[in-house]
């Protein structure tokens, strides 16, 4: 068994295909997917429509999405797996098409007004919303195309602002809503679910919600979290195998699942081919410094799980 339960398509802000997260799991030997678009589940459909749950692997493909919330201020996603997942865009409004193209619409806008205010170039905002329409990626995906169109340029900009690493532009951006560079960056006005709202919902559906990436918030956020999910029943479960964690924050959110009876989950978020999708296997001979060995049993929860078919 080896699981990769945590990867990104072009339905959202993946740049690899469903076929290339399918055939790239098959190669590393991963028994069990799940493609967990942040908003969507379109992969989903597009799975059983072109029955590419019918390979010669008898890989095992689960439905399932990432979603943003906002609680008590704190920001992060969660995932569910299993149910009926396209049942969620009547159940929360973030789903909702026409609800998430206004929303995309807005951030391009918003992000075309922060970052030109800062001296950056960029196409007409037009533009930027007719890349991001016709690609059906996240906003962010066309502010970038629209940054390369003056690339030299804005690299120049980069280096004025001290972010030479141009991919963190969506941690620089929050720096300037949460710090002095206020008002160039403007507030959503639209809502995001918080964590009750998103337990109704999977509970609706019967599905398994799960708290991604824990150890991405800060800790004084992740605990709050944590401890409000415990008090209130809100999370099915964890997900413990993330990459690039250290062995304590390993140690400490393996104890946080197994001390609370919370199912255990694990992906490495891919979102390109040079990423892998495998994050955990059963078989020892596999296991390596970025891939846990894991004890089955940890995973027998997926059985639950009716596959896309």
């Amino acid at each position: 068994m080896k699981i990769g339960l945590h990867n990104h398509s072009p339905f959202s802000d993946g740049r690899q295909t469903v076929e290339q997260i399918i055939e790239k799991a098959e190669s590393e030997g991963v028994t069990d997917l799940a493609i967990t678009d942040h908003e969507s589940f379109g992969a989903v459909p597009y799975i059983r429509e072109n029955n590419l749950y019918k390979r010669p692997s008898k890989i095992k493909i689960y439905p399932a999405i990432e979603i943003d919330f906002r609680h008590d201020g704190i920001a992060n996603d969660v995932l569910i797996y299993g149910g009926n997942i396209e049942e969620l865009s009547k159940l929360i409004p973030s789903l909702c098409p026409e609800h998430l193209q206004k929303i995309n619409i807005e951030k391009i806008a918003n992000l075309h007004y922060g970052y030109t205010q800062l001296g950056f170039r960029l196409p007409p905002v037009e533009q930027l919303m007719e890349i991001q329409a016709k690609s059906s990626q996240k906003p962010i995906v066309a502010f970038l195309v629209g940054l390369n169109k003056f690339k030299e340029y804005n690299d120049g900009m980069w280096a004025k602002h001290n972010a030479i690493e141009r991919y963190q532009q969506v941690n620089f951006q929050k720096a300037f809503v949460t710090g002095k560079g206020a008002p160039y960056f403007r507030e959503s006005k639209y809502k995001k679910p918080n964590l009750d709202e998103l337990r109704q919902a999977a509970t609706k559906i019967d599905g398994k919600l799960f708290l991604a990436h824990p150890n991405r918030m800060k800790p004084h956020d992740m605990k709050h979290i944590v401890n409000y999910g415990l008090a209130n029943n809100i999370f099915d479960g964890i997900e413990v195998y993330y990459p690039n964690m250290t062995e304590q924050q390993f140690s400490d959110t393996h104890k946080l699942a197994t001390d609370n009876g919370l199912l255990i989950s694990g992906g490495t978020d891919s979102h390109t081919l040079s990423e892998p999708v495998g994050i955990a296997t059963t078989d020892k001979t596999q296991a390596g410094q970025n891939i846990y060995y894991v004890d089955e049993c940890e995973f027998n929860w997926l059985k639950d799980i009716e596959l896309i078919c």
